[in-house]
């Protein structure tokens, strides 16, 4: 008969106080680090950042060939390189079954996919920003575009989010930039829709832009608050 040994009952004691002091501590973590919420993003990460290049060369060849265009294309651009990173990094989690991997942890996938998508948009709008100063600076109403594409950047992430939570596929996540591209691609390719872009653009004081470039920034904030909410101080 094999005789089975327990721990003294002190030793018991301690450890269950380290366990539930463990549970405690990882309750009162709000929100995952940013380690967590871009896991296995760095070929996603990779890959848009060369969209992400390649969209603002094709603008900065329009600026010197068509002016009056280059407004549209900036604009059609803006949030196309975050769209491509937020598209990639679902569909490679998809292809290799991390969502279900993600799903078994404390914090739930779709508050991980509404965190990585409130930081990376808010990281491309600057991104955005620092190369136009650098580099389309001199295109006429320059910066209400930076506005109106920071406003349409976000907003297009919150529609996009919410509709990837209804279907819960990164193929959702692509048809929202996939109409704005083609909505910019049609101003652009006609005259009279450009200039009807570029009026709009330089009519609309700067300051309306602003505001709404910042209130579309809060309200993404506000919406990932409450996912946060529902999903994990429930």
């Amino acid at each position: 008969m094999i005789e089975i040994k327990y721990p003294p009952r002190e030793e018991i004691e301690n450890c269950k106080k380290l366990v539930v002091s463990a549970a405690i501590m990882r309750k009162k973590t709000r929100r995952p680090g940013l380690r967590t919420v871009f896991h296995g993003c760095g070929a996603a990460g990779f890959i848009s950042a060369l969209v992400y290049v390649l969209m603002w060369w094709l603008c900065a060849g329009l600026k010197s060939a068509d002016p009056l265009r280059s407004g549209v294309a900036i604009l059609g651009a803006y949030p196309l390189g975050y769209f491509a990173f937020s598209f990639l990094s679902v569909f490679s989690e998809e292809q290799c079954e991390i969502v279900e991997l993600k799903s078994a942890l404390m914090f739930p996938y779709f508050y991980i996919v509404a965190l990585r998508t409130l930081y990376s948009s808010v990281a491309a709008v600057f991104m955005n920003l620092l190369l136009i100063a650098a580099v389309f600076r001199d295109v006429g109403g320059v910066w209400s575009l930076c506005a109106a594409g920071t406003a349409f950047t976000v907003i297009l992430a919150a529609a996009s989010l919410k509709i990837y939570k209804k279907f819960g596929s990164s193929a959702a996540i692509c048809a929202l930039p996939a109409a704005w591209a083609a909505v910019c691609l049609l101003a652009g390719g006609s005259q009279r829709g450009a200039e009807i872009f570029n009026y709009a653009i330089q009519t609309v004081p700067l300051a309306v832009h602003i505001i709404v470039a910042a209130a579309s920034i809060l309200g993404i904030a506000f919406y990932v608050g409450k996912v946060e909410f529902k999903y994990v101080d429930c």
